[in-house]
């Protein structure tokens, strides 16, 4: 299996269109950075939604005519609000539920870290390349990217010991934020696509 790119709603993405345009590999988006990257020419393989609030689950992160258009797969979880669900179906959106073994459907973070499971569970990747993952910043308590940074962690070390794989297995090319210990290796998109 090839590289795949998991795009984040974190700022740095914005900063990165022309890369992942050149990106040779899978992209997966999550919900909120979709519409943005759509706009700017790139087509997500898959786009991840799995929160519950009802502010984060809005069709207006999703271009119906673009998904129509494209063999997109929407990925959703035991948390997606049904009102989305409706709203995929009533607009022939293709979506396929999410479960992951061993963990409780409301023990999901948040939809980035969602994506990364699904990717290293069901798309077997040879890496992970992360934008847009900052995990600091006053959109949100400090809380809130405390727990999604202790579940990355966490799952990324049981991936690592059960897997015997390295941890540059994951590719940090976000920008910043406190997410990404030491142990993960950074890179930037540029330098990703250049290999």
């Amino acid at each position: 299996m090839e590289n795949v790119l998991v795009i984040g709603g974190g700022p740095s993405h914005r900063e990165h269109y022309d890369e992942m345009k050149n990106f040779k590999g899978i992209i997966v988006s999550t919900d909120r950075a979709t519409k943005e990257i759509m706009n700017h020419g790139i087509i997500p393989n898959y786009i991840c939604t799995v929160e519950a609030a009802k502010e984060l689950s809005q069709m207006d992160f999703f271009i119906i005519e673009e998904t129509h258009k494209h063999p997109i797969e929407i990925i959703t979880s035991e948390q997606t609000r049904h009102d989305l669900l409706q709203a995929f179906q009533k607009n022939r959106i293709k979506h396929t539920k999410y479960a992951p073994r061993g963990f409780e459907p409301y023990r999901i973070p948040n939809v980035g870290t969602m994506a990364i499971h699904w990717v290293h569970n069901k798309l077997k990747p040879d890496h992970i390349i992360l934008i847009g993952f900052e995990n600091e910043g006053s959109e949100y308590p400090q809380r809130n990217f405390d727990v999604w940074g202790t579940c990355f962690f966490g799952w990324v070390k049981e991936w690592t010991d059960r897997e015997n794989k390295p941890w540059d297995y994951i590719v940090n090319c976000s920008e910043g934020g406190t997410l990404y210990s030491k142990r993960v290796r950074k890179a930037t998109l540029g330098e990703i696509n250049a290999v």
